[in-house]
């Protein structure tokens, strides 16, 4: 009787020091564990960003930010733009970013689409808000 309760007590000792460790926010996902790539976007691709032809591009050419990695995801649907950007992406009122957030959203023709920035280790989710507003949203990540 001893040893059962031993175990059980150790068995949640277990238990809640695991939880402990998934809600620590100092061990941030992989990027392959993100929200993005297990629940967002499935069976991506990479592209030639110097043969793509989107009007997104042009958003590059006018704020002279190039990504270094283009995807497609979900047959096509899903953009993933893995960028580095000079500011932090969740600062983007103040670096400006709102309205490079919002070109690109214009462009990739109102479709959610997202940004992977290696140097800030963050994804920035854009969508369209309510009334058409620009809507971000932003998950950190293990870039190491």
């Amino acid at each position: 009787m001893r040893a059962r309760h031993f175990l059980s007590i150790c068995f949640l000792a277990l238990a809640v020091s695991a939880g402990a460790a998934a809600e620590d926010p100092d061990k941030l996902p992989l990027l392959k564990d993100t929200v993005l790539y297990t629940e967002t976007a499935s069976a991506c691709w990479s592209i030639d960003r110097k043969t793509w032809k989107s009007p997104v591009t042009k958003v590059f050419e006018r704020s002279k930010v190039e990504p270094y990695d283009i995807e497609l995801c979900n047959s096509g649907k899903y953009l993933i733009l893995h960028m580095m950007l000079k500011y932090d992406p969740e600062e983007f009122d103040r670096h400006g970013y709102a309205n490079f957030y919002q070109d690109l959203l214009s462009e990739n023709g109102y479709s959610p689409l997202s940004i992977v920035d290696e140097k800030w280790g963050k994804i920035v989710g854009i969508s369209r808000g309510e009334g058409n507003s620009l809507h971000v949203e932003t998950e950190r990540y293990d870039a190491q």
